[in-house]
């Protein structure tokens, strides 16, 4: 069997599923991708057994094949051939050979049936069609404060929900949460929730791009599906009840800070080159209309840094994690952004009118 394929097109599907593909794991057939022609169109697909990628692109007419190869190797050879260039792949007694003008390389292949397969049937029980833009909005919006390999697992994932004509997502690492929620053109027939995990997620945001082009998810049992033009990915779903999340985002703060955003930040970011590299913790000092911004660390060294604000409450002084403030800073829209507080041993709301539908709760560190 013996096809010819352009490079640029080869070489953007392997880009666009190389995520979950492993260096050196258990499984060796872990490491390459499956090929699968039919018709005429030629689809590749990677995994990791939890999240599975695919990128399909129409190649001329093929007789049915599949077959695996190592997908790394491949994507270097493509990457070292000229701009444009055809390739022709010929497979033969487990063998698979490339050739491109002069150049000729020889990969060992894998059977295609021993590549595991997320099973996900084609019957739709839900299916949505967001904007690519909202989506990867409510995800990018969210995603920094997710836990990272917490003993919590449903920590380790983003909360995504749909009611009505509301798309909401949260995470959050037990130090801090993030919620953001957007209007679709609805409401929907149908409601539902679902906790995706962390890698699942980074793969879906790397589908997704600013345009109006819809993304379709399809959620069936415990796995979700969401296409894009050619593109899918496929990822299990974190089988577990998430925390009420509402009890966490505060109430009753009666000391409101509005700063600009970016002054706000280079502050922070100055300040933090003195702090304590295990804990990153800064102390906030509030009153009379100015904001002081001061770190220490274990040498003795201090920064100390002092900007406008609009404030006219009582004076305090609470300490954060820097990185969670500047996370939330690096993410939130408009150039204004409000600080609710109510004492230095309570958590800190962050909100912006520029992003009304979404709100981020930091909690105090002991400084």
């Amino acid at each position: 069997m013996e096809l010819i394929l352009n490079k640029e097109n080869l070489l953007d599907a392997l880009n666009a599923i190389q995520g979950v593909v492993e260096k050196r794991g258990i499984n060796p057939i872990l490491s390459n991708v499956l090929f699968l022609g039919v018709g005429d169109e030629l689809c590749l697909t990677t995994t990791d057994t939890e999240v599975e990628l695919q990128a399909s692109f129409v190649s001329g007419s093929l007789e049915p094949f599949e077959i695996t190869l190592p997908c790394r190797k491949l994507t270097d050879i493509c990457k070292a051939l000229p701009s444009q260039a055809d390739i022709a792949l010929s497979i033969s007694d487990g063998k698979a050979t490339l050739t491109s003008g002069r150049s000729l390389f020889s990969l060992a292949t894998l059977p295609a049936s021993d590549f595991p397969r997320i099973p996900f049937p084609e019957e739709r029980e839900e299916t949505l069609s967001i904007p690519s833009v909202t989506l990867k909005k409510v995800l990018d919006k969210t995603f920094f404060s997710m836990a990272l390999q917490d003993v919590r697992y449903y920590l380790n994932g983003l909360y995504f929900s749909l009611a009505q004509d509301k798309l909401l997502t949260v995470t959050t690492d037990g130090h801090r949460l993030s919620l953001c929620t957007e209007t679709l053109n609805g409401p929907f027939e149908t409601s539902f929730s679902m906790i995706i995990p962390r890698k699942g997620a980074q793969e879906i945001l790397r589908l997704l791009d600013d345009s109006s082009e819809s993304a379709v998810l399809r959620l069936i049992k415990n796995h979700l599906c969401v296409e894009k033009g050619r593109h899918k990915v496929i990822t299990k779903l974190i089988d577990a009840q998430y925390p009420d999340y509402e009890k966490v985002v505060p109430s009753g703060g009666n000391k409101h800070l509005t700063v600009e955003k970016e002054t706000l930040k280079q502050s922070l970011l100055k300040a933090s080159i003195l702090s304590n590299e295990k804990y990153k913790g800064v102390r906030l000092s509030i009153g009379g209309g100015t904001l002081e911004v001061t770190t220490h660390n274990p040498e003795h060294e201090e920064a100390k840094d002092e900007i406008d604000v609009n404030y006219q409450g009582e004076s305090i002084s609470i300490g954060f994690n820097v990185v969670y403030l500047l996370d939330i800073l690096n993410v939130i829209d408009g150039d204004e952004i409000t600080m609710t507080l109510k004492d230095e041993n309570s958590s800190c709301l962050i909100t912006s009118q520029s992003q009304a539908g979404s709100q981020y709760v930091v909690m105090p560190m002991r400084l």
